[in-house]
């Protein structure tokens, strides 16, 4: 009923007034804030944003009816997923990247300019990594012809952030790993001292060893690893 509700108000506004359901949305999370767990979240997290200190579960409840609201069209989604990503809070941004997901916003041939942008603007590991793997890794599915132009400007980046997008949104492929890009992303930050080139490296390559051990064994005997990221690519070897 919610649901209907809001899909009918959304679906009879003119442009002007297109962020209605946004602003409903943040001004419900708002009421259901916990300043005490958002301390607690925002230390977890290293101090990198502002919480309100709603779970995941919970935040899940509050959103499900939002979720199912469309944008009109392309544009309109970009619109309003960087009103959301720019809030403050961090349980406002995951229901942004989560809605972009449910409305596939990836299925549009410019969306990698929307991953860097989103990478960009809100780096930190809790998006990268649902990013990389979901956003990414579906969008050079559908763009093949793409990877080699974004790919290697996400693997050349100074952005740590982008880099590690770069290693990890094949995660989800499995057999149809392509173990030239999984190479070109990972050995360019072999020497880096960045704990999060570290672990996405060794993430990468045991993932993949789920698939072909062997490759995965080969890579760290012939690569000049970290402890931590050969420690992480071995673990379940």
């Amino acid at each position: 009923m919610v649901v209907t509700h809001l899909i009918n108000i959304f679906n009879s506004m003119n442009d002007s007034d297109a962020f209605y359901f946004v602003n409903e949305f943040i001004s419900l999370m708002k009421i259901h804030a916990n300043p005490e767990r958002a301390k607690s979240m925002k230390a977890y997290m290293k101090n990198q944003s502002e919480y309100l200190g709603i779970s995941s579960p919970e935040r899940r409840v509050l959103s499900k009816p939002f979720l199912a609201i469309a944008p009109k069209d392309y544009e309109e989604g970009i619109t309003i997923f960087q009103t959301l990503w720019l809030n403050d809070f961090r349980e406002i941004q995951y229901f942004a990247m989560e809605w972009a997901h449910k409305h596939r916003m990836w299925q549009e041939k410019s969306f990698h300019e929307l991953i860097e942008w989103a990478i960009i603007q809100r780096p930190w590991w809790d998006t990268v990594d649902f990013i990389a793997p979901n956003w990414a890794g579906k969008y050079f599915r559908q763009f093949p012809e793409l990877k080699e132009p974004v790919l290697m400007k996400w693997i050349s980046s100074n952005h740590l952030w982008l880099n590690r997008a770069a290693m990890i949104f094949q995660l989800q492929y499995k057999e149809q790993t392509d173990t030239m890009w999984l190479e070109k992303a990972i050995i360019p930050h072999l020497d880096s001292k960045e704990f999060f080139h570290k672990k996405a490296a060794g993430w990468a390559l045991r993932q993949y060893a789920k698939t072909n051990p062997t490759f995965t064994l080969l890579f760290v005997e012939k690569n000049k690893c970290s402890n931590l990221t050969r420690r992480e690519a071995l673990k379940h070897l």
